[in-house]
C-alpha cells in the first residue's frame, strides 16, 4: 500500500497551468478557462461519447466549409 501512496504522491503536479484559450465553433466563437489537472490518474471510468452530425440532416447547410 505504502508504494502505491507513493507513487500517487509523486505524481502531484504542484503547479498546474491555467489559461484562456480561443475555442471556434460553428455558430460562435468563445474563451474558454482551461485548467490542468493537479493528477495524472483518473480514478472512474472514461468513456468516450462522439455526438457527430449525420451528413443527412435535414436541416445542415450544403455549403459548409471547413475553416480549421
Amino acid at each position: 500500500m505504502n508504494k502505491a501512496i507513493k507513487l500517487i504522491t509523486e505524481s502531484i503536479n504542484n503547479k498546474p497551468f491555467d489559461k484562456i484559450i480561443r475555442v471556434y465553433g460553428w455558430q460562435d466563437d468563445f474563451n474558454h478557462h482551461l485548467i490542468q489537472s493537479v493528477s495524472s490518474y483518473l480514478f472512474e471510468d472514461f468513456d468516450v461519447i462522439e455526438n457527430l452530425t449525420p451528413m443527412t440532416n435535414e436541416n445542415r447547410p450544403a455549403n459548409i466549409k471547413p475553416k480549421y
